[in-house]
C-alpha cells in the first residue's frame, strides 16, 4: 500500500524529519531536482514580476479584455500558460521571450546553499542527478556552464520550444527524465519547492521531498502530500553523505 495516499487527510509533514528524509532517499539511484529553488534562485537579481511585466508589454496582452485584473502578474510562467489558451503562435512568441529573459536572469542567479554539495555527494554514491524544470533548457545549460557544474548533471528534462504544453504539474518531464536515465519511478526521488512539483511527482508515482525555506511555505507545505519536507538542501546532502 502506498503510504502517501490520503496523507493530507490525517498527517502533518514535519519539517526536517530525518527519518522521513532517509526513507525518501533510501534505495534510490536517481535524484531529480527542480531548478528554480533547489538549485538556484533564478530571479534573485532580475525580479520575476519584472519579467512578467516585460512579457505582457512585448505582446500587448493588456489589450485583451479579460486580463484586466485587480493585481499584477507575478509569475512569468502564468503568462505562458495564458498564452497557450489563446493560440500556439502567441504561446511560441511568449516562450521565446521568456527564454531570453531567463537566460539573462541566470547570469545573476544565486546558488542555493548545499545544492552543489548534494549533487557531488549523490554522485559519489554511484547515483545520477537530473534536473526537471519548467524553466528553459537553454537557461539551465547556461547556468550550469557559468558555474562549471555541467558534469554533475546526467539528465535535463525542462522546457523547450516544442514541449511547453507538457510542463509540470503534468508528469511528462519527470517520466521523461527517469526513462532517459534508464531508471524507474520506484528508483528516483524528486526535490521540488512548488505544488506543481508535488502534483507532478505524485502523478508520476515518484517520491517527493518538499523544499521550503520560508515560514509561509513551511506552514503551507506541511499539509501537502509529501514524503518529506526540508528547510535546507544541506540537510539532504548531509543525510546522503552519512548514508553512503
Amino acid at each position: 500500500m502506498d503510504d502517501r495516499i490520503g496523507r493530507d487527510e490525517y498527517m502533518i509533514v514535519r519539517a526536517d524529519d530525518i527519518t522521513a528524509v532517509k526513507n525518501a532517499i533510501r534505495s534510490k539511484d536517481l535524484l531529480l531536482l527542480d531548478f528554480d529553488g533547489p538549485i538556484c534562485s533564478v530571479f534573485a537579481g532580475h525580479s520575476a514580476a519584472d519579467v512578467a511585466e516585460h512579457l505582457i508589454e512585448s505582446i500587448d496582452l493588456r489589450s485583451l479584455e479579460h486580463l484586466r485584473i485587480s493585481k499584477p502578474w507575478q509569475d512569468p510562467l502564468e503568462i505562458l500558460q495564458f498564452a497557450m489558451t489563446r493560440s500556439r503562435k502567441l504561446a511560441e512568441h511568449v516562450e521565446t521571450q521568456l527564454t531570453e529573459q531567463e537566460c539573462h536572469a541566470v547570469k545573476h542567479a544565486e546558488p542555493t546553499p548545499g545544492s552543489v554539495q548534494l549533487m557531488r555527494t549523490w554522485l559519489s554514491t554511484g547515483g545520477q542527478v537530473g534536473i526537471v524544470s519548467n524553466n528553459s533548457t537553454d537557461a539551465i545549460r547556461l547556468y550550469l556552464e557559468n558555474h562549471r557544474i555541467g558534469d554533475l548533471i546526467s539528465i535535463i528534462s525542462a522546457r523547450t520550444h516544442t514541449n511547453f504544453h507538457k510542463l509540470k504539474p503534468s508528469p511528462h518531464l519527470i517520466q521523461r527524465a527517469y526513462m532517459n536515465a534508464g531508471s524507474s519511478s520506484a528508483q528516483c526521488v524528486m526535490i521540488g519547492d512548488s505544488p506543481s512539483d508535488f502534483e507532478a511527482s505524485r502523478a508520476a508515482d515518484v517520491s517527493i521531498i518538499g523544499f521550503a525555506n520560508k515560514p509561509a511555505k513551511i506552514a503551507r507545505y506541511a499539509h501537502m502530500e509529501l514524503d518529506a519536507l526540508v528547510t535546507s538542501i544541506t540537510v539532504v546532502a548531509h543525510l546522503v553523505e552519512s548514508s553512503a
